[in-house]
């Protein structure tokens, strides 16, 4: 989808301050890849646990966030060469910014990343800039095991 009003993104480090509008992108992005490949009890498992502000009180101080009118729209987290959670309010895809986030994130050092293997929208993302998958893992999804691929690019 994309949005074709005339914007500004801007991109910055996440702040504490960003912390819910973060679990709320994460949360529906999480629901938007796995619902429909766990199990109920997995997706019941992640909303009681918080696995969405989980992630981000884990990761807060490596998350980049790309913003539109101060408003959170995009994320990615880079730790030690590892990317997580990139994320796109759907909103503003097609528009480059998961682009832009993830070429960010790779000139921070960023050369490796997992994703479901059932997120085929994500993996053909990556593909067409140059990752390749190195290795496929299951992975526990809250309770539910899922096929999952590592992709790297060389540096």
């Amino acid at each position: 989808m994309h949005c074709y009003e005339d914007f500004h993104c801007h991109f910055r480090p996440a702040l504490p301050a960003d912390f819910d509008h973060l679990r709320d992108l994460a949360s529906r992005c999480w629901m938007e890849i796995y619902e429909g490949q766990v199990r109920q009890e997995s997706i019941h498992r992640f909303r009681k646990e918080d696995g969405a502000g989980a992630y981000v009180r884990e990761f807060l101080p490596s998350i980049q966030v790309a913003t539109v009118n101060r408003e959170v729209i995009g994320m990615i987290s880079l730790t030690h060469g590892y990317i997580t959670g990139l994320y796109v309010d759907g909103r503003y895809r097609g528009n480059l910014i998961g682009t832009s986030l993830l070429h960010n994130a790779r000139l921070d050092g960023g050369h490796l990343l997992d994703v479901s293997a059932a997120n085929r929208r994500a993996i053909a993302f990556y593909e067409r800039r140059g990752w390749k998958k190195l290795r496929a893992f299951e992975e526990d999804v809250f309770g539910t095991r899922v096929k999952a691929f590592t992709l790297v690019r060389a540096r």
